[in-house]
């Protein structure tokens, strides 16, 4: 069977998008499936990386995707369509090549599958793009509509009035290369500085305001000094937002525990530090523009290195975390709950052990290959 995924973020270009076409690819390769993936060059040739991929991968003009490259790629699929021969599965991973796949000749003749993860929901829903959407009866079942998490696939169907069984929720996957890369959490430590004797926690993701960041500062001030002294918080991700930036550094200094802002970190260092972590904490929140997590893979990545989370119960996260299972789940902007989660955790380890083994069990249920078969309902690969 041949599959033609066509994402507008893939490598080297590699964030939530990125990671998800990827590993879709590798783990339909593993399949056995036939894989073809239509990608951006980001303006260079990729043709020497490509050849290390298990999957051909067909480059178009381009980075990343901005509104005017619409005809440009209803182009790109339509001539794909005619010179690439038939494929079993053609699937749009993001929204930029939903209505390019909408108006191939793919539409009738292979299998589509459209994967939504969130935001684009709320897009698509302005009144101009819903009424064009409406006339190419976009809604009419000519897909599967493959949302990300429950969170997501709710919100599909209210936004479209979609029936329940036309959308169907299927959760992210973790990487093998998660579960393999587990340290030995002081060798951990040694690798990365970090004292034995501390309770680390550690925040992954872009250091934006969503994320939460400042909500988990005004948590840690509410713990008592002593246990504070204890504690060392890492941040870690892409600095994006140099105000935002500010704010956090600021309510860091006031902390009575140790803090690192590391910025990025290489794929390496970021998995060492996690199996540093004693916990993992983002407490992510609605935004005024309904901007949210529209699943939460690093809570599944961390659990993978056997680091239980606190993270708040909002949009896609409690598919990620199974509450009192693999971690704690707390109301949004609540930052006494999370300072009461946090405590709870640090006085109590076998509870803390507890969910570090519920989180990794988890992880180690939720491989990429089972989103696949899942997502092109495989029943005998």
């Amino acid at each position: 069977m041949k599959l033609l995924l066509l994402s507008s973020e893939f490598p080297p270009r590699l964030g939530g998008i990125g990671t998800y076409s990827l590993e879709m690819a590798m783990a339909a390769c593993e399949l056995g499936l036939d894989v073809t993936v239509v990608a951006a060059d980001y303006g260079e040739d990729q043709t020497e990386k490509d050849r290390n991929f298990p999957f051909n991968v067909i480059r178009y003009p381009g980075g990343e995707h901005q509104m005017g490259d619409i005809p440009a790629k209803i182009a790109l699929v339509r001539k794909i369509a005619r010179e690439a021969g038939h494929f079993d599965f053609v699937h749009a991973a993001d929204w930029p090549f939903y209505m390019p796949l909408a108006l191939s000749r793919y539409r009738r003749s292979a299998k589509c599958v459209l994967t939504f993860h969130g935001t684009e929901v709320t897009f698509m829903q302005n009144p101009k793009r819903a009424i064009l959407l409406r006339l190419m009866r976009f809604w009419s079942g000519w897909a599967d509509y493959i949302a990300n998490s429950r969170y997501t696939g709710n919100l599909l169907r209210a936004g479209f009035n979609l029936p329940d069984k036309r959308v169907r929720s299927i959760g992210l996957g973790v990487a093998e290369s998660w579960l393999e890369a587990r340290v030995d959490k002081q060798i951990a430590r040694q690798e990365r500085g970090i004292p034995a004797e501390k309770f680390l926690i550690v925040s992954l993701g872009r250091v934006v305001p969503r994320k939460g960041h400042l909500v988990l500062a005004r948590a840690l001030a509410l713990l008592p000094v002593d246990v504070l002294a204890n504690m060392q918080w890492q941040i870690a991700g892409p600095l994006l937002d140099p105000q935002y930036e500010a704010e956090v550094r600021a309510a860091a200094n006031d902390l009575a525990c140790e803090t690192v802002i590391t910025g990025k970190l290489a794929d390496q260092e970021v998995k060492l530090t996690l199996s540093s972590a004693d916990l993992f904490c983002l407490p992510g929140y609605f935004t005024a523009d309904g901007a949210v997590e529209g699943f939460g893979l690093v809570y599944l990545e961390a659990g993978a290195l056997g680091v239980p989370s606190v993270a708040t119960n909002v949009g896609g996260v409690p598919d990620a975390i199974d509450d009192g299972e693999t971690g704690i789940l707390v109301p949004q902007n609540d930052s006494a709950a999370i300072a009461a989660a946090i405590l709870k955790l640090y006085r109590e380890p076998d509870e803390l052990n507890r969910l570090a083994n519920g989180a990794l069990l988890r992880a180690q249920r939720s491989g990429w290959r089972n989103v696949v078969r899942q997502t092109y309902q495989l029943q005998s690969v």
